[in-house]
């Protein structure tokens, strides 16, 4: 009887906010890259040609293997969102976080594009097999992988450490729901975007996809809420039923 007097949408509410456990995640992917920069720096100081031969290989490995584990990790931080944020009407965090997320994942991405290129390129000139261990020339295999590599680390990290202090700053303290707040409902976009700083002519369906994104994500909620609703009124009116009889 408990559970049909709880409030419908304080299900959804702050109140039964779970902090997300997603930073460790986020975390694990940064000790990767740490590990491959750590890897490769060892490998290229080295006077053996027959280790750094094995360097080469290894990145390739690595970086298909780092762009596996990315994806993988992203799909299930987006399901944690879901179920975080987006349940819990945290629309406008889900919105400012998850870009740091999916934007490593596009650099991940290019850079693997890269990656095969350059495997390419080299495969194509009948590049010699003791080539791809000097590292005397800048243009050699071994140098443009392990720069590649060192560059795609350098943008994916700083990206990935913004998301870990906004969702720690976030577990801390999660605010107000947006289907409480009221700035959400009274903020105009087309007068935000009239007072923005941006020059240029911006079309009106692109200020209002925003907009029309987070109403979207409440209708999908109040709808799952009417679903609640409807089946506590039917457990009453099951249970009313049954008083009148006896």
């Amino acid at each position: 009887m408990d559970d049909l007097r709880a409030p419908v949408l304080g299900n959804y509410s702050s109140n039964g906010f779970k902090p997300l456990k997603t930073i460790y995640l986020v975390c694990f992917l940064i000790t990767l890259m740490v590990l491959m920069e750590f890897i490769t720096l060892a490998y290229l100081f080295t006077r053996s040609d027959h280790v750094r031969c094995d360097l080469f290989y290894l990145l390739v490995y690595a970086e298909v293997t780092l762009w596996i584990v990315n994806f993988i990790i992203r799909f299930y931080i987006k399901w944690k969102h879901k179920l975080g944020l987006i349940a819990n009407n945290y629309f406008n965090v889900h919105q400012d976080c998850i870009r740091f997320i999916e934007v490593p994942f596009y650099i991940s991405c290019i850079w693997l594009g890269i990656l095969v290129v350059l495997l390419c390129v080299y495969a194509e000139y009948d590049v010699p097999h003791e080539f791809y261990c000097d590292t005397s020339y800048f243009y050699s295999p071994i140098i443009a992988v392990s720069i590649a590599i060192s560059v795609q680390n350098a943008l994916i990290i700083p990206l990935f450490i913004q998301y870990i202090v906004k969702i720690f700053r976030f577990n801390e303290n999660p605010g107000t729901p947006d289907q409480d707040n009221t700035s959400f409902w009274t903020s105009n976009p087309l007068q935000s975007s009239l007072n923005s700083p941006a020059v240029g002519y911006r079309e009106r369906c692109e200020v209002l996809d925003e907009r029309l994104e987070k109403q979207a994500d409440l209708i999908r909620h109040y709808k799952e809420a009417n679903e609640v609703l409807r089946e506590k009124i039917f457990q009453l009116t099951a249970q009313g039923h049954t008083a009148s009889e006896f």
